[in-house]
């Protein structure tokens, strides 16, 4: 055989075995492998989504706690703004309002403890909490007070001319570009001066009295447009008439100079609104709560559409769970010509002393000195959307780590507690 040949020979072998693929036991290690490495690889991941997963609910509760104390605190900080602390004690609220009137209840503070259990009752109950609610009155609608050039009674109730030229006026009237008349300065003179609230009239003695808005308008004026509110007949406005004894009560000549500005009542409290906003409750839930933000008319109840689809109630932070108040209160003895050293005490929260002391000032006893309050302190917890755990840790009730949903799973909660100091009523000594 020629020496050719055998290397021809040998080149054909080298290709055949070359070319031979995998046999089958090599194909089953492999594909075998690539399982556990790919099984290993999705237990992984699953571990890792959910832990992702458990920590953006917890993200998420802790956002909603912070937007829940941050619009809370906003408006506590404007409790007794403008406004009166204790209509009952407030000496220089004058003429006082008749007891069956419209601002028996009108105070700074009115703290209702449990004011959110009748609300939150089917989960409250296994979790041992007795959540709160509150009351807060001042002015909400700004910060700036208004002169009268006249205050006018007629048949129909009573009419306050303002001045135009003057600050807060020429802030006011400046919207829209000066467009008096437009409809954007209407709604804003809308929001400014409510329909149906209060009106704070004070005179130039410093003696005030509330009043009820019926409407305002823009009138001519010597001076060219300016608002005129309207008010109702009733409750009536007190004019001073040489008759008086008293010189300090009601409105003095035709009120020139006399200032004017609305006050409002927002209530704070833990509610289900599946019923009027749906979109807020994901599949009609009726496990979830929220701290919402109602506004109540002068005798207390909601404002009109409250309960309906056009509802002015806010949803201050979601999934809230509880809600509790505790206050400071100056105790120092009152002394007549005298400097008052205060005497600031911090109460715990569900303390009986604070309690009552920001409680209804209309009850009687005189318990109820929501003017001395200080600070309140506040506490609100925030659940988790979705239960993770399936046993609870720490006790039940306010201070609770997990939350006892329906299905027998728990909730993680976040809780934080914030205070404010009450600079509008900081000098109350009365």
């Amino acid at each position: 055989m020629s020496a050719s040949l055998l290397l021809r020979r040998a080149s054909r072998k080298t290709s055949r075995t070359s070319a031979r693929g995998f046999t089958l036991i090599e194909l089953l290690v492999a594909v075998i492998a690539g399982l556990f490495v790919v099984l290993a690889a999705f237990l992984l991941s699953k571990g890792s989504t959910r832990l992702f997963g458990e920590e953006s609910r917890v993200a998420s509760a802790q956002l909603n706690l912070r937007i829940g104390i941050d619009r809370l605190r906003s408006d506590l900080a404007r409790a007794g703004l403008m406004s009166t602390s204790n209509v009952v004690a407030d000496p220089d609220v004058c003429p006082k309002p008749a007891a069956s009137g419209f601002a028996t209840r009108l105070q700074s503070i009115l703290y209702v403890p449990g004011g959110s259990y009748a609300a939150t009752k089917a989960l409250s109950d296994p979790n041992g909490l007795n959540p709160d609610s509150i009351i807060i009155n001042g002015n909400f609608a700004g910060s700036d007070y208004y002169l009268a050039s006249s205050v006018e009674a007629s048949g129909a109730g009573y009419t306050i001319y303002l001045q135009r030229n003057n600050g807060a006026m020429q802030r006011l009237l400046s919207v829209g570009a000066g467009a008096d008349s437009g409809g954007d300065l209407q709604a804003l003179l809308d929001a400014t001066f409510p329909t149906g609230k209060l009106l704070r009239l004070t005179n130039n003695l410093g003696s005030s009295q509330f009043l009820l808005i019926q409407s305002v308008t823009m009138g001519a004026t010597i001076n060219g447009l300016a608002p005129q509110i309207s008010l109702k007949l009733s409750p009536s406005a007190k004019f001073i008439t040489t008759a008086d004894a008293d010189k300090k009560c009601g409105v003095t000549g035709f009120g020139l100079g006399a200032t004017v500005n609305a006050v409002q009542f927002m209530r704070y409290d833990l509610r289900n609104l599946a019923a009027i906003a749906p979109w807020a409750y994901p599949d009609g839930d009726t496990t979830k709560f929220d701290l919402v933000r109602t506004e109540l008319n002068p005798d207390g109840t909601e404002v009109p559409g409250c309960g309906t689809s056009a509802s002015p109630q806010q949803i201050v932070a979601e999934y809230v769970v509880d809600l509790k108040f505790a206050f400071s209160i100056d105790d120092g003895a009152l002394t007549t010509g005298a400097y008052r050293e205060p005497n600031v005490i911090a109460y715990p929260f569900n303390d009986a002393t604070a309690t009552a002391a920001a409680g209804d000032v209309t009850a009687g006893g005189g318990a109820a000195r929501p003017q001395r309050i200080r600070s309140v302190r506040f506490q609100i917890t925030t659940r988790s959307r979705d239960g993770d755990r399936s046993s609870a840790i720490g006790p039940t009730g306010s201070g609770l780590l997990r939350y006892l949903l329906p299905n027998g799973l728990y909730a993680r909660t976040r809780t934080d507690v914030g205070e404010v100091a009450l600079l509008n009523q900081q000098s109350a000594a009365y």
